[in-house]
């Protein structure tokens, strides 16, 4: 898919993953305001299907998939090493 806010938000969820702030931010600093709402919306999406795969595949139930989602959402992934 071409879908440029899809493709922006995969890069920053990468970003996201090895605790890059910095490059979440060059990918996000010139959207406008229409453009970051479709891409926060994407960047969520694809957050929550790797979660539950992830989860999934490591055999967690979709009760300890939730509580592991809430403890990412509350801290974060980790410090900024951007």
């Amino acid at each position: 898919m071409n879908d440029p806010s899809l493709l922006r938000a995969d890069s920053a969820m990468t970003c996201a993953f090895e605790g890059d702030a910095r490059g979440i931010r060059a990918l996000l600093i010139d959207l406008d305001l229409e453009e970051a709402r479709k891409v926060s919306i994407r960047l969520a999406a694809r957050a929550a299907e790797a979660m539950h795969v992830t989860g999934a595949c490591a055999g967690l139930t979709q009760d300890q998939i939730t509580a592991v989602w809430d403890m990412i959402r509350t801290n974060g992934f980790g410090p900024d090493q951007g």
